[in-house]
């Protein structure tokens, strides 16, 4: 006999809860809507319909999956982020809920220039300059990842969006010298980059070190290393009034700050907490 939606999601909610995961309440709802193709009020119209039975097996495999920490988000292949809808699977890092705060806080100076060019440092699935291109007017990005793989997820997504032709994607490393040089002058840079020191990997949640790409994660020595690469050269890639956006790590906004300060000389910088109290994104502006 076909169970009904809320039965398959009690019985979801049960494995998961025995399995340890967090979002055991939450995960089978996300995972129906998803094979169901229903909003969450949707799905709550239809919690007493049969669910068929060729679905109901479906649902029992992702289950699983979520039960061996897979995360929700590579499950189902896509991800809701700053208002546009983004494939993502295992060849990038899952865009954050406190990552959209950076990109709130980059669209806000962008909006004071013209023809905004930005630099995406780290680009990863796209995110954060898919969500720039989405919505600044007339904004061209140079986004750069070291990944191959994570370049080729970001080119499908900027096509899924239709900013393609706004984005150059190029394959480099901003930690090599030349790349400076090379890149161009920005009136925006901004970045989410590895900022996870490499002696705290084995301490991450079994989603994030079993299945993120861990060259999106840890850097090579000083977890702060990319922000000091971008402090280097942020006067020569900047042009006049430009500014540095990035996110941050726990406790390394003042370390980060410092070091944006020494390279740069006199900023306007500010600091900007996420909605748990966390000083998680730095704006730098050149004076």
């Amino acid at each position: 006999m076909a169970l009904t939606v809320a039965e398959l999601i009690a019985e979801g909610i049960g494995c998961l809860k025995s399995a340890g995961i967090d979002d055991a309440e939450i995960a089978p709802r996300s995972i129906l809507q998803y094979l169901l193709k229903q909003t969450s009020s949707g799905l709550q119209v239809i919690i007493d319909k049969a669910v068929p039975e060729e679905t109901a097996e479906l649902y029992r495999k992702l289950v699983k999956k979520r039960c061996g920490h897979v995360p929700i988000q590579y499950i189902l292949g896509e991800v809701e982020f700053y208002n546009v809808k983004l494939g993502i699977d295992r060849r990038a890092m899952i865009p954050r809920p406190e990552t959209e705060i950076l990109v709130e806080n980059t669209i806000s100076i962008l909006n004071s220039f013209s023809n905004p060019y930005v630099l995406d440092i780290g680009t990863g699935s796209g995110n954060i300059a898919i969500a720039i291109a989405s919505n600044v007017d007339n904004v061209k990005i140079k986004a750069v990842d070291i990944s191959d793989e994570a370049l080729n997820l970001a080119v499908e997504n900027a096509r899924l969006n239709d900013v393609l032709d706004d984005i150059e994607f190029i394959q480099d490393d901003c930690l090599r010298e030349r790349f400076w040089e090379e890149v161009g002058r920005f009136d925006v840079i901004v970045s989410n980059p590895p900022y996870i020191d490499a002696g705290d990997f084995d301490k991450l949640q079994p989603e994030i070190k079993l299945y993120e790409p861990k060259i999106a994660l840890i850097t090579p020595g000083n977890p702060l290393l990319f922000f000091k690469a971008i402090a280097q050269h942020g006067r020569c890639a900047l042009d006049v009034n430009g500014a540095i956006c990035c996110e941050v790590g726990i406790g390394q906004a003042l370390k980060v700050s410092e070091i944006l300060k020494k390279y740069l000389g006199d900023v306007d910088l500010k600091i900007v907490k996420d909605l748990t109290g966390i000083e998680r994104v730095i704006i730098c502006r050149l004076i």
